[in-house]
């Protein structure tokens, strides 16, 4: 829930509350390396979307987006080499 993001000592993602455009990332190539894992980086699922009205739909949509940033998490997790204070 941070935006925009800003340089420190490792790495910072922008979330929830974030524009979907703009930058997210610092450092900025840590978009390509996260789309590298898994292609688009997505802030939430645009639930009010009519399609949405199919809640298997949503559910399926909800439960791959969070499995993509399942992902992401353990990636950073396990490249980031503690590095989470500014």
């Amino acid at each position: 829930m941070l935006y925009p993001p800003y340089e420190v000592k490792g790495f910072m993602v922008s979330g929830f509350g974030s524009p979907e455009e703009g930058q997210l990332f610092f450092p900025e190539s840590l978009k390509e390396e996260l789309e590298s894992i898994n292609s688009p980086y997505q802030l939430y699922v645009k639930y009010h979307d009519k399609k949405y009205e199919n809640t298997d739909l949503f559910l399926r949509d909800i439960s791959e987006f969070l499995s993509k940033f399942e992902k992401w998490i353990y990636y950073l997790v396990g490249t980031s080499s503690g590095m989470f204070f500014l």
